[in-house]
């Protein structure tokens, strides 16, 4: 029995030892993946830094500044042309509105003028009639 226990227990410390080693290589598996992230994210870095991204990067920030700028000229340009429709409308129905008044106390002219003539030929007919 004593040698049974003896036996399990060196049994017990293999397996322990064989689960350690193999956490051991897991370990050393996730050290190499992060060593490798990082080297492969300082690479990166230095070659961001080289001159020729860098004025890539440049030359792109630039670029979209432009885009940018352009679009801002064009939306106001866009704005200034709303405002002048919008003046040149509000004109035109002032000008429609103008010849339109215009248009009626003109017919009123004409129709009091109309109705003197008319009155005046009544009157002189009366005064025809009551000569005769």
């Amino acid at each position: 029995m004593r040698e049974r226990k003896l036996e399990m227990k060196k049994i017990r410390e293999q397996e322990e030892e064989e689960r350690k080693k193999l956490l051991d290589i897991e370990e050393e598996k996730l050290a190499a993946e992060r060593r490798r992230e990082q080297i492969e994210k300082a690479k990166q870095l230095k070659y961001y830094e080289t001159d020729r991204v860098r004025t890539f990067h440049s030359a792109l920030l630039h670029t979209e500044v432009l885009k940018e700028r352009d679009l801002q000229i064009d939306m106001k340009r866009r704005i200034e042309q709303l405002h002048q429709t919008d003046a040149e409308e509000e004109r035109q129905r002032f000008q429609v509105a103008q010849n339109e008044y215009n248009k009626a106390e003109q017919e009123k002219r004409e129709k009091r003028a109309k109705d003197r003539a008319n009155l005046s030929q009544y009157h002189l007919a009366q005064l025809v009639k009551f000569l005769i």
